[in-house]
């Protein structure tokens, strides 16, 4: 519970869990007594939620800060596909775009009154067609020629 806050989609971790937050003194067929845990977890795809610390609720966040997580969402899905990495790049996209406003089930209207200011409202068309874009050529590399 405290890692997952704090990871991106399409990160890498690797967890040791202390015996006091695992199963402590309670010894299992597989785990011995006061054993640490180790884990390797990917995070593949955040879905929004009511009750999602506001981080990662777009709806508690600024325009601005809107556009500097999605701009940081595309610049991992670009780092992300460079390496050939297209499952993890799709998920930094979708992300941005999510920042955006602009996925499927969202209301365009009322998110087109946030972004009101003509700058701003210019930066956030540019940097979804850019993450669009670039979630269409990850989906192709992968074959996904229906969802691209």
């Amino acid at each position: 519970e405290s890692a997952l806050p704090s990871m991106r989609c399409g990160e890498l971790a690797m967890l040791i869990v202390h015996p006091d937050m695992s199963y402590g003194e309670a010894e299992l067929a597989a785990v011995p007594m006061r054993s640490c845990l180790h884990f390797e977890l990917e995070l593949l795809h955040v879905l929004p939620a009511a009750d999602a610390p506001s981080m990662f609720v777009k709806e508690d966040m600024s325009v601005e800060e809107r556009l500097v997580e999605a701009t940081k969402s595309k610049e991992l899905g670009n780092a992300r596909f460079k390496v050939g990495s297209f499952k993890d790049a799709i998920c930094a996209y979708l992300d941005a775009i999510y920042f955006l406003g602009y996925e499927a089930d969202c209301d365009q209207r009322a998110e087109d009154g946030l972004w009101s200011d003509p700058v701003r409202a210019e930066e956030r068309k540019a940097l979804a067609l850019a993450s669009q874009l670039n979630l269409c050529q990850s989906l192709l590399k992968l074959e996904d020629h229906e969802a691209a």
